[in-house]
């Protein structure tokens, strides 16, 4: 009687070697976390200069760092430049990257590029958690893909050096998702409660964060049932959770009330509003547009998306998902914004879970499948990976070439010209606009020349609110100087009113590179600005 011989198929090596391949590939996940994070450590090495993807925000968190180190280090008053003559405290979240850069400083002496390193390590830190939630919840190859296309995700490489919150945001948000989900699949209470430490922690350091809130209310949702939302476990946690970030913007808000000082959060407009619903395309548009960019970057990301969205398994990655999509829809006149695209690091954890389901799906149609079929749906997985892994690194090389691309010309002019300021001299520099198209009042300090300069100071709007921007800051006890730009006149709405509001004035210095970038003294009039 003949013997039948077995055949081989991958699929077969694959499942025969799936323990052996899981812990090779967790330390496989060990060995890039540290890779990439060396890479990061290497490449973020400088302060602020003129490479910034969001020059505003880092030389916030630059000159409040500074002010930490040099006026006082209380976490609680952090304090910023453009704060005319009054001590600068302002409105803002946690300023966790500052603090700690400022406190690292204290101890080995402090640089501007510590507020890039305390970003590198807490994104370096999301990485490795990714890392591991990938492994808990994919098969090892699956999950091994994830993690790739989630370290070498655009905005998380661009996050991992910035001087912004988003950084520390990441490493919390992950932590809660990654507990949140654990216990979802096994009840754990260690796990709710880290879950719920996480939480507080990432509403802290962004309050943008509030999504996870409806992330882990739907888990209890689907796990447990409406009911539960009410018992008493669920509102104590939501109490605990909940406490210390109110606690901080009730604080953050009576500092506003004050100072009038603020970082965004009450002097900005987020909330979607009658503006919005009038003409809702732009916004919708903008938000697909950016998801595409930055998110999932290639076709093939998006395909691999779709496949993972079908797979059972990933039904509490669908609701992280739903979370995120109506966070966009609450913050729809900005988050549809061209500049917000950091905003979209919401969308990265939930888009590399899917994906790594989706490669965990075609996989898993090998079975019982002829050899040369699997040659092609392998041969076919395989091209689609690389190219949406290959896409990301084309976006992210854009976007550091944006960055490292930027002019030095109007960082050394300003420079140049404060060192020409009297001591205790202050500067007036123009911001951006002080109303959005819908007419809604938003955020319009621009902060980066008082970093560059090292000097305090305050910002008028582009858009001229005052007749005369200048009045009144002449004739003030301390001298007050306007630094005129090469831009004025495109972003000015009405520049010649703004060339004859400073016709009375004397123009005291130019910049040796370009006359265009002016020294204005306000505090006496004189002599006609050429």
């Amino acid at each position: 009687m003949p013997v039948r011989t077995a055949i081989w198929r991958p699929v077969d090596a694959i499942r025969h070697l799936s323990p052996a391949l899981r812990g090779w590939t967790a330390w496989l996940v060990v060995v890039l976390c540290v890779g990439v994070f060396t890479y990061w450590w290497q490449s973020g090495g400088f302060g602020f200069d003129q490479r910034s993807l969001n020059a505003w925000r880092e030389a916030d968190y630059v000159s409040i760092a500074r002010a930490f180190v040099e006026e006082d280090m209380n976490p609680l008053y952090p304090r910023v430049p453009w704060r005319g003559e009054g001590t600068g405290e302002v409105e803002m979240e946690a300023p966790l990257v500052p603090w700690l850069a400022a406190l690292t400083g204290r101890l080995i002496g402090y640089d501007d590029s510590l507020l890039r390193r305390v970003s590198t390590v807490f994104v370096a830190a999301a990485v490795g958690l990714f890392g591991w939630l990938a492994l808990r919840r994919l098969s090892p190859l699956p999950a091994l893909f994830a993690f790739a296309f989630f370290a070498g995700n655009p905005i998380v490489q661009a996050m991992a050096t910035a001087m912004q919150p988003e950084g520390v945001a990441l490493f919390f948000t992950v932590l809660t998702v990654m507990a949140a989900l654990f216990w979802y699949e096994s009840g754990s209470r260690r796990w709710w409660w880290v879950a719920v430490a996480g939480l507080s922690l990432a509403l802290i350091a962004k309050a943008s964060s509030v999504y996870l809130l409806i992330f882990c209310g739907l888990l209890v949702w689907q796990r447990e049932g409406v009911a539960a939302l009410l018992n008493r476990r669920v509102l104590l946690s939501v109490g605990v959770a909940l406490a210390a970030p109110l606690l901080w913007y009730l604080h953050a808000r009576g500092v506003y009330a004050r100072t009038g000082l603020s970082l965004g959060l009450s002097n900005e407009t987020h909330l979607i509003n009658a503006g919005v619903l009038a003409d809702p395309l732009p916004f919708f548009m903008g938000n697909l547009v950016i998801e595409a960019r930055y998110v999932l970057a290639t076709i093939a990301g998006v395909l691999l998306c779709l496949l993972g969205m079908f797979r059972r398994s990933q039904r509490p990655v669908l609701l992280l998902a739903a979370s995120v999509a109506v966070y966009y829809l609450l913050i729809s006149d900005t988050s549809g914004e061209h500049w917000a695209w950091y905003y979209h690091l919401a969308s990265v954890v939930p888009v590399s879970l899917l994906v790594g389901a989706g490669v965990e799906s075609v996989l898993a149609h090998l079975v019982d499948r002829s050899r040369f079929i699997v040659a092609i749906l392998v041969a076919g997985l395989i091209a689609v990976c690389l190219w949406a892994l290959l896409g990301e690194a084309r976006v992210t090389r854009r976007l550091l070439e944006v960055r490292d691309g930027t002019s030095p010309l109007t960082r050394l002019c300003i420079q140049e010209l404060a060192d020409k300021l009297p001591t205790g001299a202050l500067m007036l520099v123009r911001g951006g606009p002080a109303f959005d198209v819908h007419g809604h009042p938003v955020a319009y300090n621009d902060s980066p020349p008082f970093a560059w300069a090292r000097r305090f100071g305050a910002n008028f709007p582009s858009d001229l609110t005052q007749a005369d921007p200048f009045a009144s800051y002449a004739n003030r006890p301390a001298p007050w100087y306007w630094i005129a730009r090469a831009d004025d006149s495109a972003l000015v709405d009405d520049y010649p009113r703004l060339v004859e509001a400073a016709a009375g004035y004397p123009v005291v210095a130019t910049c040796s590179l370009d006359r265009r970038y002016a020294l204005v003294s306000l505090t006496t009039t004189g002599q006609a600005r050429p």
